[in-house]
């Protein structure tokens, strides 16, 4: 059974057994970070006003370019309950491990969403249709109407 996250207008679905973080600092974008058991993550940021995507985006891809080094990144576009997407697949080594990852962005009324999400190459192929089920139900119907 999904846990569910409702604050500050968003609400989501998240599997029960990761951890949740959440940063909401005033005059700071919210920050939500989710983690897999094991060690994935899932992140979104809430940014009011009128950023664009293709911004909101580019600048979430140079925070992990500072972390990190030698991304590699590719532009790319997800469809997902008929809301765009605009981002980039990433890849980069942390000690051994390759990560792959995606940055999406999206406008919703009066604000932008950024999510990030990484893991392990392995993890990543197994996590990545639920860290997008996990963006999905941002604007699937059910998470509007589901009570916690």
């Amino acid at each position: 059974m999904p846990h569910w996250y409702e604050h500050n207008g968003l609400r989501f679905a998240y599997p029960e057994n990761w951890q949740i973080e959440e940063i909401d600092v005033v005059g700071q974008p919210l920050d939500i970070t989710l983690q897999t058991p094991g060690g994935g993550l899932w992140s979104l940021q809430s940014i009011p006003g009128g950023m664009s995507p293709g911004e909101a985006a580019a600048q979430a891809l140079k925070g992990v370019e500072a972390e990190f080094q030698e991304v590699e990144n590719e532009s790319a576009q997800l469809e997902l309950v008929e809301q765009l997407w605009l981002g980039f697949e990433i890849r980069f080594f942390c000690f051994d491990y390759l990560i792959e990852g995606r940055v999406w962005a999206c406008r919703i009324p009066g604000r932008t969403l950024v999510c990030v999400y990484q893991a392990e190459q392995a993890e990543f192929e197994k996590q990545e249709p639920v860290f997008q089920a996990v963006m999905a139900s941002l604007f699937t119907s059910a998470s509007q109407e589901e009570t916690t």
